[in-house]
């Protein structure tokens, strides 16, 4: 991502243009899908046994400013606190 928005001045509007498989095509244990739009990038879960995060995902969204490119992830829903760290959590 950060390469694709220094490369080109602005972020990916999608996996293809981010240089990336299928959103489908790239899995692991815990990642079902990964997603990109509009630079923001969307991890769903799969596998854990934990049915609240198996259902959940962590979405990382990007700031820009001044030719910077700055995170903040959150995840789909507070069931997902305690699972996640403290950034990424979300108001219960």
């Amino acid at each position: 991502m950060s390469e694709a928005y220094i490369s080109n001045g602005s972020l990916p509007a999608s996996n293809a243009a981010a240089g990336l498989p299928a959103k489908t095509e790239i899995t692991s244990t815990y990642v079902e899908s990964a997603k990109v739009s509009s630079g923001v990038i969307t991890i769903e879960l799969q596998g854990t046994e934990v049915a609240a995060l198996d259902a959940g995902s962590l979405i990382f969204e990007p700031s820009t400013s001044n030719q910077n490119l700055t995170w903040t992830c959150r995840a789909s829903s507070s069931a997902l606190n305690q699972y996640v760290p403290a950034d990424c959590r979300v108001p219960a």
